[in-house]
This record gives structure tokens, sequence and C-alpha cells, in this order.
């Protein structure tokens, strides 16, 4: 196997990259391409370059989101693994390449829906507390990098903006429910100071926190 066709064979970063950010369609383009190349270039014996090129493909996959974004998707790949050894069915490339592929890719969807729930959890729990992204990050254990990522992708919304919201709705709750006064709702709801509050309640509602107290009595 010369290197170029090493290269083929093994390096599969960019449909990884693509597979993460959940681009499926290109990923699925980016695999079509290098299954053709390698079919109409491969030297290999039939039976021989399919198995590599999967279990290759199968090991870039896991490493890549385990080593990357701190996903061990460590079923997943056991799964492949064992279809490949087991099936004695001469192997239909493009059909289990693709298969491989979105085996992975609905890893990704369950395991962001999952750890957005638990984020947002802690987030809800701790609005009091200083809230930075490496400690929401350590807390669920994933790479501080992907759960900004999951955010924005997710929420619609960036990290800092989401627990800026979540401190206002906690505040518009005590305003109409509490006796607190403006310094203990700062303080409850995780801002640094009351004039800061004040002045972050009021570029989101339009007034102040007495003016919205008043108001709603």
């Amino acid at each position: 196997m010369d290197p170029k066709q090493m290269e083929i064979f093994f390096n599969h970063k960019e449909i990884c990259e693509k597979l993460f950010s959940g681009d499926l369609q290109s990923s699925f383009h980016l695999l079509e391409e290098k299954i053709n190349l390698i079919t109409n270039n491969s030297n290999l014996e039939t039976g021989t370059y399919e198995r590599i090129f999967l279990c290759s493909l199968n090991h870039c996959f896991y490493h890549y989101f385990l080593f990357l974004h701190n996903c061990s998707f460590c079923q997943c790949c056991y799964d492949n693994f064992r279809s490949f050894r087991l099936n004695e069915d001469p192997i239909k490339l493009h059909e289990e390449a693709r298969r491989l592929l979105f085996s992975y890719y609905q890893c990704i969807t369950k395991d962001c829906n999952h750890h957005i729930a638990e984020a947002c959890h802690f987030i809800q729990n701790h609005l009091a507390e200083k809230l930075s992204l490496d400690r929401v990050a350590a807390q669920i254990y994933v790479n501080r990098c992907y759960l900004c990522q999951l955010f924005k992708e997710n929420m619609q919304e960036n990290f800092s903006e989401y627990i800026t919201r979540k401190r206002l709705e906690q505040a518009q709750t005590l305003l109409r429910t509490s006796r607190f006064s403006i310094d203990e709702i700062a303080e409850q709801c995780g801002f640094s100071s009351s004039g800061y509050f004040s002045t972050v309640f009021r570029k989101y509602y339009g007034q102040s926190p007495r003016a919205y107290r008043k108001t709603i009595q």
C-alpha cells in the first residue's frame, strides 16, 4: 500500500469534523468520494480492503470524539467492530460505511441532548453562584469547547447569554412573589451587584427592577 492509499484508508479527520458539526449530508458526500477512490484504485484483494477501511473508519470516529470532545462511544465502536468481524457475507462497502457513519451520528445527537439537559439542570440549581464554562463543563464531564458548541447549536444562544436569561427569569419571579429587596434578589440570582443587575434588567425588559415590581403590584 503506497502512502497515498494509506492516507485514504486511515485519515478520516475531515469526515469526523463534518459529522460532529451535524452536517450529515456532507459527511456522506466525503465518504462516497473516498470509497470511490478506494474501489477504483485499490490493488488489494476484494474482501480485504473493505474490512481494513471499515475498521479504520470505526476507530477513527471513536478516537476523534473521545480525545477531542471527551465523548466515549465505546458501545457503538464495539458493535460496529463485531458486525465487521462476524459478517461472513461479502461486504457491501457503500452500505456498511454509511450505516457506520449514521450509527455515530445517532450517538452524537443523543449525547448532545443528554449533555445539554445536564448542563441546564446544573445551571438552574446554581444561579446564585459563579458559573463559568469551565465549571459547568467539569461538572458534567465534557470538554469546555464541546459544551460551548452545544449551546450555540442547540439553544440558539451562547453559554453566557443563556445564564443571563435564566438569572433574569428567576429575578422576575422573585420580584413578583417575594418581599426580598433589590439587593437581595441580585445576590440570589448571581449578579455581582444590584447596580449591574438593574442595568441588565433594564436592557432586557425596558424598565428597572423596582419599576417592574411596582407595575406588577
